[in-house]
């Protein structure tokens, strides 16, 4: 799409949106023919989407073309309610002798513009039925059954027998109770019936199913529990309604998929390719004895029965016949099955299973060996259940190939070609699958995404080699979890070894496209011994978020976005089986945002001993040098560096606190709360700090606010932030020395071994120390809300010194 077509999709569409750029199906197509799109760049791309089972019939056939043109040739009405539709007649009637062939009894046939509005049509039937049956001597509201898996459409009646929607949308629309059958059990659905009828009276209305469920995974059901419920609707004498809108009209083998199965339906429902895939046209084919004749009455819409899609559904119908579909799809379907089942006996470890029939086919994808710490982000796209969605946008964008994940079952991809599949077709999708599950097998997710981050990966990686295995804690553990957020782009590297060869552009750019759909992940875990001999165990929760695209949703007054990903990773590291959860970098500032943290975890920010930690390296610093402390603190409004100015007061000979513009107020207030009687200025220029011999950074800026022209000489900067705060060039300046604030060393140097975590020398970051500390030393209480004191700093420096923790000068 071009910038402008991209933008307003997306300002139309944010959700849809997102997640198609999100795995690089973010495509626009401007010519379809047979089983060919034409990308808006040229590229041609084999589709195997089909339109969610649509293009049986391929892209514009010219058939259904031609019928189409001459139809608005003869100029035939569209809209012409309240009348004769004889168009719309004759494709009744030859529907009706069409599938008589299957059941064997020519039903009566409603036309309808979607599939969607010919189930709310078939819902409205078997109620309607249900009360006619009964009249007033009815059992009472009558009941739905559904199979678990079910898919009908998102209307407010079809999602109600959908058993994916039907929780969030109840069946208060169908004043009718609606209950799903697990899948292939036929005992439940027996007791069910049995339950349900009182005095010779059954309160089953209808059962619904599709034969072969399309969004569900494309699951074909068994034979034998179909077979029953034919038999359970005779005995209590109820309908049965088969859904076949995805899978009917030849796709499966045969015209009918319930045909041979047992279920012998009271009502069919057809769609999707019955309008040629050029009309939106369905149909609903109702057993004569049981039709109700204000049926059309009470069902019907604006632009059923018109003559432009009558015409094409004729054309299809006869072309069914012609090109006998039916059998093309069993013949093609066999050969393409074979070549995925083949598929999945090289790729075991990738490929869960092949299931359908014909040419309706789904590979399901799995990963296995996961919880050995291999692959975070493969973990996460399984987990969040865009895996599916990966494969196929790295299949798109690189193999032209167009496949689709089931909506109700995303680890699996479909496969619904047209009835012209070639041999050609079969072998180049064989040959371009078995690449992308050779990528997955591999863990290489700089490869799978390479689309998406822009940047093709230098060579093939092997990242389930070098993961890290699962550190396992004992049962005398103390246990406890850190938040750990990305400081910038380039930490995406920590978190997933497959990216490790990736540059900080195409981390960024992976990021802002996928970041805001990922959950948080298990990133890593350790165990540290203090220096008494107990232990605690560390689980490290990984949020895919940035500094600054958290401080960017606040900004936006969105802080939604931002707070509902903490709130979620504080819930992964409780199911971890921690007592303390760590919030780490801006999660603690988002989470102060949320009021609502409660229960028996401890919610530690790590301020407090971040703050103490920069303190005591700067009171340290100044000393050995021998030069007075006269110090600066930016983002002297903030928690952290409010505290940092606390507990240095008694030792500074001057204090200059600096903040945003219009924060004076806040730094005053500070100033006169915390600093007694020590000299104190407030100022909104970093520029003011020229005169400081120590300047401590604490603030959450997505940037760096401390530059050379800001400081003096000599100085020494404590760098408390992160993303830092100073300058890179800092460090290169005469005269000026750059530490990293709020820095703790594990006792006896220990290292975690987590990527992104050990600062080296065995340091740590002082908020991560903090939870550890909080863990060891059994420090339960909740530190998140609010500021932290002077007292709980000293606490916690005192605490350090019992565990082995040393605070010391470490370089950034």
């Amino acid at each position: 799409m071009s910038g402008q077509d991209d933008d307003e999709y997306a300002r139309a569409r944010p959700a849809v949106a997102a997640r198609l750029r999100a795995v690089g199906l973010d495509v626009a197509y401007v010519r379809a023919r047979g089983d060919v799109l034409t990308r808006d760049d040229g590229r041609d791309v084999l589709d195997l989407a089909g339109g969610f089972g649509t293009t049986l019939l391929g892209h514009n056939h010219p058939r259904l073309v031609a019928a189409l043109k001459a139809a608005l040739d003869e100029q035939r009405p569209f809209s012409s309610q309240m009348s004769w539709r004889t168009e719309a007649a004759r494709l009744s009637c030859a529907l009706s002798a069409r599938i008589a062939r299957d059941l064997g009894h020519a039903p009566r046939v409603l036309l309808y513009s979607t599939g969607a509005e010919a189930v709310e049509a078939a819902v409205t039937w078997a109620l309607l039925e249900y009360r006619a049956r009964w009249r007033e001597v009815a059992p009472g509201a009558p009941v739905l059954l559904g199979v678990e898996g079910g898919y009908h459409g998102r209307s407010a009646g079809a999602a109600s027998v959908s058993a994916r929607l039907a929780g969030d949308l109840g069946a208060r629309a169908l004043q009718a109770e609606v209950r799903f059958c697990p899948r292939d059990d036929e005992a439940t659905l027996a007791r069910w019936c049995d339950e349900l009828t009182v005095d010779g009276r059954c309160r089953v209305a209808a059962i619904i199913v599709e034969p072969i469920q399309g969004e569900g995974g494309v699951v074909p059901l068994a034979h034998g529990f179909l077979a029953a419920m034919r038999r359970l609707a005779d005995a209590h004498g109820f309908v049965l309604i088969a859904d076949e809108i995805q899978c009917g009209l030849g796709r499966t083998g045969s015209f009918l998929a319930s045909s041979g199965t047992g279920l012998a339906p009271d009502a069919v429902l057809l769609g999707k390719a019955l309008g040629g895939s050029l009309v939106k046209l369905a149909a609903l084919a109702v057993r004569e004895q049981r039709f109700v004749e204000s049926l059309p009455l009470v069902a019907t819409g604006t632009f059923v029965d018109d003559d432009l899609s009558a015409r094409v559904g004729m054309a299809a119908l006869q072309l069914l016949d012609d090109e006998d579909v039916p059998g093309r799809c069993a013949t093609v379907g066999a050969a393409f099955g074979a070549g995925l089942r083949e598929l999945a006996g090289r790729h075991p470890s990738v490929v869960r299973g092949v299931r359908g029939r014909g040419l309706m086919l789904g590979l399901e994808l799995g990963v296995a060996d996961l919880d050995g710490g291999a692959n975070p982000l493969l973990s996460l796209l399984a987990d969040a259940g865009f895996l599916a969605a990966a494969v196929a946008g790295y299949l798109v964008q690189q193999h032209g190939i167009r496949t689709a994940p089931a909506m109700s079952a995303l680890s699996v991809l479909r496969m619904q070609p047209s009835a012209f599949f070639t041999d050609a077709d079969i072998e180049r999708t064989v040959a371009a699958l078995d690449d992308a599950l050779a990528v997955l097998e591999r863990g290489d997710v700089a490869l799978l995404l390479q689309h998406v981050s822009g940047e093709q990966p230098r060579a093939a990686s092997n990242a389930r080699a070098r993961a890290r295995p699962r550190v396992q804690p004992s049962p005398n553990d103390a246990r406890v979890a850190f938040l750990a957020p990305l400081a910038v782009a380039g930490d995406l590297r920590h978190l997933e070894p497959a990216l490790a060869e990736l540059s900080d552009a195409a981390c960024e750019r992976l990021l802002d496209r996928a970041g805001p759909l990922l959950p948080p992940l298990h990133a890593g875990t350790a165990r540290v011994t203090s220096t008494t001999g107990a232990v605690v165990h560390l689980e490290v929760v990984g949020v895919p978020m940035t500094a600054a695209q958290a401080m960017a949703a606040l900004r936006d007054g969105r802080p939604d976005a931002v707070t509902a990903r903490v709130r979620a990773a504080a819930a992964l590291g409780v199911e971890s089986g921690a007592r303390v959860v760590g919030f780490g970098g801006h999660t603690s500032i988002v989470g102060q945002l949320d009021t609502s943290w409660s229960g028996e975890t401890s919610w530690i920010s790590g301020n407090a001993l971040t703050a103490a930690a920069a303190a005591e390296v700067a009171r340290a610093g100044a000393r050995r040098r021998g030069w007075p402390l006269k110090l600066g603190v930016v983002g002297g409004a903030g928690s952290i560096g409010a505290l940092v100015a606390e507990l240095l007061a008694a030792d500074a000979e001057e204090i200059v606190l600096v903040g945003r513009p219009r924060s004076a107020a806040r730094l005053e207030a500070v100033a006169q709360r915390a600093l007694g009687g020590c000299r104190w200025r407030v100022a909104s220029e970093p520029r003011e700090l020229a005169s400081c011999t120590v300047v401590v950074c604490a603030s959450n800026a997505p940037e760096p606010l401390l530059l050379a022209e800001h400081v003096g000489r000599p100085a020494l900067v404590v760098d408390v932030a992160v993303p830092g705060d100073a300058h890179p060039e800092l460090g290169h300046l005469q005269g000026v020395t750059v530490l990293r604030g709020g820095a703790v060393r594990l006792p006896g140097s220990q290292t975690l071994g987590i990527a992104g975590l050990d600062l080296g020398g065995g340091h740590v970051h002082a908020c991560l120390a903090e939870t550890l500390l909080c863990g060891l030393g059994a420090l339960y209480d909740t530190a998140l809300a609010g500021s932290p004191s002077a007292a709980r700093a000293r606490r916690l420096l005192a605490l350090a010194g019992e565990h082995g923790f040393v605070i010391d000068e470490a370089p950034r």
